[in-house]
C-alpha cells in the first residue's frame, strides 16, 4: 500500500499490491481503435514536417498503443519507454522539425499528451519498482500509507505541509523516491496557501525545502529556500523574523547548501539579536560533521569575531553559539578549541549580563558545557564565578532559578554532594524535585546506584510533602521518567502508580489532560501497556484531544519497541478517538490539526523503527 496523494481535501488511495501493480490504461474509445486513433492524431499535424521525424512520431504512436492492450505491467512499461526514447530521438537528432520542437516543449499534439505520457511512465515505473519494496516490508508501507491519509485530512494549511513532509521523509527512506516525490508536491501546495502576510509561511517552505533536499531532489530544494528566505524578507523587521531567517540558514546548510546557507546568514546580519552569529554557528557545527574542518574553522573564526553584545540584554543569543561551537568541536576530540570557543566566546559574552541571578545563570549554563566538554578543571571555576555573582542578590524566585543551573552544572561534572547541597538552598518547588531526580539519573548513569536510588527516595519524599499545595502528580510522573532512564523500572512502575492516584481529586475535563500527560510519561519511559490502562481511566465522554495526543505517543512508544500490530492498533485507535468527540465539545481547527500532526509523527516513527530493525 504505496500510492496515497491529497487532493482537494479527499483522500485518494492508489493501492499497489504485487499480484496487479501498475496504473490502469484508459480504455480506447470504442470509435477509435487504435491504429485510427494514431491517424487522427496525425491529422493535427501539418503537411511540411521533417519526414523522418513523422515516421518515428507514428512507431512511437503504434507502440503506445501496444502499450495500452499490454496486460503484464513491467511488459506495458517497456513498451512505453521505448515510445518515449523514441520521441527523445526526434528532439535531439530533427530538433528543425515542428514536432522536436513540440515535444520540448510539451505540447499536445493531436490528442497526444506528451506530459502525460511522461507521468504515467514515472508513476508506472514507481508501482512496479516501489511495489515489490512494498512487498519486501509491507508494514512500513501501510503505516506511511495511513501517516499520509491522515495528513491528508489536516485542515490548517501549515500543520499538513509540516505532516507531509515527515511523510515524505519515511517514504524516501523506504525506497520510495516517486511516492515522496508526489507527497512533497502536495507539501508544497499546502505551504502555498498560506497567505504571504502569515509569519508560519517561510517556516512550512522551509520544512519543505528540506525534505526535497533530504530525498534528493536538490534543485527543487534551491528553488523552495529561496522562496522561503524571500518570504520571510516580506516580514516586518522582528526577533520571529530573526530567528526564522536563523532556520533557513541552518536547513540549507544540513541539505548541504553551505554557499546559500552563508548568504542567508549575512542577510540575517541587519536583525537583532545576534541572530547572523547564531546562524553562522549552526552553519560551522553541521560542517563539523560533515568533516569539512576548514570550512568549519573558518565559518567558527566568524562567530569568533564578531560583536558578543546583543539588544537581547538577558537572552541566551550572546553565549549559545559558543556554547553549540564547543560542543560540537569538543564531540569531534578538539578538547583544546573548545576550551579556546568558550573562554573567547561564551565567557566573554556573559559581560552583557549584569551581576545577579542572570550572569549566574549563564555562568551555570557555560559550567554545564564545560562539564560536558570534559573541561572539568574551567568547569570549577566558572561554578565558583556563578556562585560570587550571586553573593549580592536577595533570595527569591530568580535567585532559587540560578542555584538550579548551578546545581546541574555540579552534577553534570560529578560533584554530586555539591550539588544536592546547593540544591537545599532553593526555595523552588517543583523544579527543584526535577533537578533532583535528574541529579540522581546522573549518579546512576555514573554508577553509584546506591546514592542514585536514596536522591530519588528524597526527591519522592519532599514531592509528598509539598501534597496537596501543588499538582505533585506531575512531579511524580517525571520523576518515573528519570527512574526508568535510570534503569529502576520496578520504582519507577511504583511511582507511576502513584502518580496516577493523586489525579483523584480532579473532575472533568482536567482529569483527562492529567492523565494523558501521566501517559505519554509512561510512553516516554517505555511502559506502553501502563500508558494504555492510565488512558483508559480517562473519562469517555471529554478529552478526546488529549486522548489523541497520548495515544498517538503510546503507538510510537510500541513501535519503537518492534511491535508493529500493537502500534498499528493504538494509532487506528489514536485517529477514530479524534471522530469521536460530541458534537458540542468539537475543538476547533488548530486543536484537530495539532492532534493529527501527532498521530503522523508517530505513523511515520514506526514505518522508520520497523525500516531501521531490517
Amino acid at each position: 500500500m504505496i500510492g496515497l496523494q491529497c487532493r482537494k481535501g479527499t483522500i485518494a488511495f492508489v493501492i499497489a499490491l504485487v499480484s496487479a501493480i501498475g496504473l490502469k490504461a484508459a480504455p480506447a474509445d470504442a470509435a477509435c481503435p487504435p491504429l485510427d486513433r494514431a491517424a487522427s492524431m496525425w491529422a493535427g499535424l501539418s503537411p511540411g514536417h521533417d519526414q523522418t521525424a513523422n515516421t518515428i512520431f507514428l512507431s512511437a504512436l503504434r507502440t503506445i498503443s501496444s502499450a495500452d492492450l499490454e496486460g503484464d505491467p513491467e511488459r506495458r512499461l517497456h513498451l512505453l519507454e521505448e515510445a518515449q526514447a523514441s520521441l527523445d530521438r526526434i528532439v535531439r537528432y530533427h530538433p528543425g522539425s515542428q514536432l522536436a520542437v513540440q515535444l520540448f516543449t510539451g505540447q499536445q499534439i493531436g490528442t497526444f499528451d506528451p506530459m502525460a505520457l511522461s507521468t504515467t511512465v514515472s508513476a508506472l515505473r514507481a508501482d512496479i519498482f516501489e511495489g515489490a519494496r512494498c512487498a519486501e516490508d509491507p508494514d512500513a508501507c501501510s503505516y506511511l500509507a495511513d501517516a499520509l491519509a491522515t495528513a491528508c485530512d489536516i485542515p490548517i494549511a501549515g500543520r499538513r505541509a509540516e505532516a507531509l513532509t515527515l511523510v515524505s521523509a519515511g517514504q524516501a527512506a523506504a525506497g520510495l523516491t516517486y511516492h515522496a516525490h508526489q507527497t512533497l508536491s502536495d507539501a508544497l501546495a499546502a505551504a502555498d496557501e498560506i497567505p504571504p502576510s502569515d509569519r508560519w509561511r517561510s517556516s512550512s517552505l522551509t520544512a519543505v525545502a528540506a525534505a526535497q533536499a533530504a530525498a534528493g531532489f536538490q534543485e527543487e530544494a534551491r528553488r523552495t529556500f529561496f522562496r522561503a528566505v524571500t518570504a520571510v524578507g516580506q516580514r516586518s523587521t522582528d526577533d520571529l523574523q530573526g530567528r526564522q531567517m536563523v532556520s533557513v540558514a541552518v536547513a540549507q546548510a544540513e541539505a548541504g547548501l553551505f554557499a546559500d546557507a552563508l548568504d542567508t546568514a549575512d542577510e540575517a546580519d541587519s536583525i537583532g539579536c545576534n541572530h547572523s552569529t547564531e546562524a553562522l554557528a549552526a552553519i560551522g557545527i553541521v560542517q563539523l560533521r560533515a568533516g569539512l574542518m576548514d570550512d568549519a574553522r573558518r565559518t567558527f573564526a566568524r562567530v569568533l569575531a564578531s560583536n558578543a553584545t546583543s539588544p537581547c540584554r538577558l537572552s541566551d543569543y550572546p553565549m549559545q553559539p559558543y556554547i553549540d561551537i564547543a560542543a560540537a568541536v569538543a564531540a569531534a576530540g578538539l578538547e583544546e578549541e573548545a576550551r579556546q570557543t568558550l573562554a573567547h566566546g561564551a565567557i566573554a559574552a556573559v559581560d552583557v549580563f549584569p551581576l545577579g541571578p542572570d550572569r549566574a545563570r549563564a555562568l551555570a549554563r557555560i559550567a554545564a558545557a564545560q562539564a560536558d566538554a570534559g573541561l572539568f578543571d574551567d568547569t570549577q571555576q566558572t561554578i565558583t564565578d556563578a556562585f560570587a555573582a550571586l553573593e549580592e542578590t536577595p533570595t527569591g524566585l530568580d535567585h532559587s532559578r540560578a542555584l538550579l543551573w548551578i546545581a546541574y552544572a555540579q552534577a553534570v561534572s560529578r560533584q554530586f554532594s555539591d550539588a544536592i547541597a546547593t540544591l537545599d538552598e532553593t526555595t523552588w518547588n517543583t523544579p527543584t524535585e526535577l533537578t533532583r531526580a535528574a541529579i540522581a539519573a546522573e549518579q546512576a548513569a555514573a554508577g553509584f546506584e546506591g546514592e542514585a536510588r536514596r536522591t530519588f527516595a528524597d526527591a519522592l519524599a519532599r514531592t509528598r510533602e509539598r501534597a496537596p499545595a501543588s499538582p505533585i502528580h506531575r512531579i511524580l510522573s517525571k520523576i518515573g521518567v528519570e527512574q526508568a532512564a535510570a534503569g529502576f523500572e520496578e520504582d519507577a512502575r511504583i511511582t507511576f502508580a502513584e502518580a496516577v492516584a493523586a489525579t483523584g481529586s480532579f473532575s472533568s475535563p482536567s482529569l483527562s489532560s492529567h492523565l494523558a500527560r501521566i501517559a505519554e510519561n509512561q510512553a516516554e519511559a517505555g511502559f506502553p501497556a501502563d500508558a494504555l490502562d492510565t488512558v483508559g481511566a480517562m473519562p469517555a465522554h471529554d478529552g478526546h484531544d488529549d486522548r489523541v495526543d497520548a495515544m498517538a505517543a503510546i503507538g510510537a512508544a510500541q513501535a519503537s519497541a518492534g511491535d508493529a500490530a500493537a502500534a498499528r492498533r493504538t494509532l487506528a485507535a489514536a485517529v477514530m478517538a479524534l471522530g469521536e468527540a460530541p458534537a458540542e465539545n468539537r475543538f476547533d481547527l488548530e486543536t484537530i490539526s495539532d492532534a493529527l500532526l501527532v498521530v503522523v509523527e508517530a505513523q511515520t516513527s514506526a514505518a522508520l523503527a520497523g525500516l531501521e530493525s531490517e
